[in-house]
């Protein structure tokens, strides 16, 4: 199957299912977030919804789009992405992504883009903003609105230069204030803009300020990823400071007006000391009031489990509000080598568990909306700590992938405090040849698990969900029970062994409760349950 005829089954699959869940008519919720005791927080991208049918774009499909994600009542927290590098609406600042287009020619656009610039521009021309009406739909159903521009998006421009659309003019017609200016080829991080320039620094500015006198929004999200050449970033660090500087100025003048407060908060990787060599010191924004949330991220890589929150509190100082966010991105690699793989609600889970037990102040599920049939499981049950109880959980490897045998290994997971309670198993999905169970010797944690089954490996082989990946080799996987009490939070790991020939390309620890837990509805200490 080619690439493209990939991602469009993948993309009309994500489009049907969410316009089903656009039509009929929904109650909303009125519950306040304070309320609610996990922070959970989903993003809607900044061309997603504009890719739907265009009998979907008014005012009553839009009001129902927040509403699906209210049932439950777990989600606190919506990010609305406006710009990434055009604007979704129409912006006097950046172009809006519709400018132009009609002097590129049809055939040469992808369809789907042609869909997202004319349906953004129908909602215009009708006089309706998506954004507003989004806000004040999340504020009728409980949930918080912010928004989160992209600072410094590359999508398109990475891959082709010579396209207009999508990109701004200044990014086009300036590349002397690209990361890498002598740079040719598509790559993204090279092509995105180094605000060690002014005139980077004040576009973005100006942008922000379009967005703070247009919308009446709880909080802003900074999505940034890189933001200057690495040679120059761990220099640039003042610069960066300065420009945050402004940026909290501009909301703290905009939370007098609006008369509530307006938290900013910043997308960056998960270390202080990785922010720092990337040219910002989080912390020290953090310190200084600047910022007020830290939402470690991988950008579009593996889902972090490793996110060190009790040094991130140690940065703060004394700034005990200040809360540390873990995000996901909605697919992960199982091994070196491997392709991507679409995380599954159980995954999820079981990041979610290691996540919260580690001290994490909430969840973000970045772009799961791509992946609808996880976003209304995790909208439906929430991913809180009584919720994890319930359902099943799978901890995926994170370390000693692949493992090629005959010889040995060590795979490493980590794992919550939800995984010492249920009915635990070991999953080794092989490449190729599968070994006789019981030709291989394993053991987690210092324990020897029971060989149980062999079969297909269903994490990775979602038939039924993802038609694009059908594409992909099917694994076929071993499994071995673990007795009460193997698993632990923290870091577990599986010492395996093996004179066969074989190949272990991804693994994982499933957990799931016994009968007892799945019918349990326990409240969690302050009294709701699956929040």
């Amino acid at each position: 199957m080619e690439r493209t005829d990939a991602l469009n089954i993948i993309v009309s699959l994500f489009a049907a299912t969410l316009a089903s869940l656009c039509v009929d008519d929904a109650v909303a919720a009125d519950v306040p977030f304070s309320a609610r005791s996990t922070v959970l927080v989903l993003n809607e991208d900044n061309d997603h919804y504009f890719k739907l049918d265009r009998k979907f774009m008014d005012i009553a499909h839009l009001e129902a789009y927040v509403d699906r994600l209210a049932e439950g009542g777990n989600v606190t927290h919506v990010f609305f992405c406006p710009t990434g590098q055009r604007a979704s609406f129409d912006s006097k600042v950046w172009e809006p992504i519709w400018k132009g287009l009609e002097e590129y020619p049809r055939e040469k656009i992808w369809y789907l883009f042609r869909q997202w610039s004319e349906n953004a521009k129908l909602l215009n021309d009708n006089g309706i903003d998506p954004y507003a009406v989004w806000i004040a739909r999340c504020r009728k159903n409980g949930i918080s609105p912010w928004l989160a521009p992209r600072m410094n998006d590359c999508h398109d421009g990475a891959a082709d230069l010579s396209k207009p659309y999508r990109s701004i003019t200044l990014w086009r017609e300036r590349k002397d204030l690209h990361c890498y200016p002598e740079w040719n080829k598509p790559d993204w991080g090279r092509h995105q803009f180094d605000y060690s320039h002014a005139e980077v620094r004040e576009s973005a500015l100006a942008m922000l300020r379009e967005l703070f006198e247009g919308y009446d929004f709880d909080g802003i999200e900074l999505d940034g990823g890189i933001w200057f050449p690495k040679e120059k970033a761990r220099a640039s660090i003042p610069v960066m400071n300065a420009f945050i500087r402004e940026v909290d100025a501009m909301r703290r003048e905009w939370a007098g007006r609006r008369g509530h407060p307006i938290l900013i908060g910043a997308k960056v990787s998960h270390t202080p000391e990785s922010c720092r060599n990337q040219g910002c010191d989080v912390a020290k924004w953090v310190r200084e009031g600047m910022v007020d949330w830290v939402i470690c991220s991988n950008g579009g890589g593996n889902p972090i489990f490793d996110v060190p929150v009790d040094a991130w509190r140690k940065e703060f100082g004394e700034r005990k509000d200040a809360k540390v966010i873990c995000g996901s991105n909605y697919s992960y690699t199982p091994s070196h080598g491997m392709k991507r793989q679409s995380m599954t609600s159980a995954m999820y889970r079981g990041w979610a568990d290691a996540m919260l037990t580690s001290g994490a102040d909430g969840l973000y599920l970045f772009n799961l909306q791509y992946h609808p049939v996880e976003q209304a499981e995790v909208v439906r049950s929430g991913l809180a700590p009584a919720s994890l109880l319930r359902h099943e959980r799978f901890y995926h490897a994170l370390g000693g992938m692949p493992v090629d045998m005959p010889g040995r290994g060590r795979i490493r997971f980590k794992a919550g405090s939800a995984a010492t309670n249920g009915i635990s198993r070991l999953v080794l999905a092989f490449k190729g040849d599968v070994p006789p169970i019981d030709a291989i010797a394993v053991s987690v944690n210092g324990c020897s698990p029971r060989g149980i089954s062999s079969g297909k490996y269903v994490s990775w082989w979602r038939e039924e969900i993802d038609p694009a990946e059908r594409f992909l080799p099917e694994l076929y996987s071993l499994e071995f029970e673990l007795a009460e009490g193997t698993v632990k939070p923290g870091a577990n790991y599986a010492e395996i062994s093996s004179e066969a020939e074989c190949h272990i390309v991804a693994a994982g620890i499933s957990s799931a409760p016994s009968a007892q837990q799945e019918k349990s509805e326990t409240p969690d200490p302050d009294g709701t349950v699956g929040r």
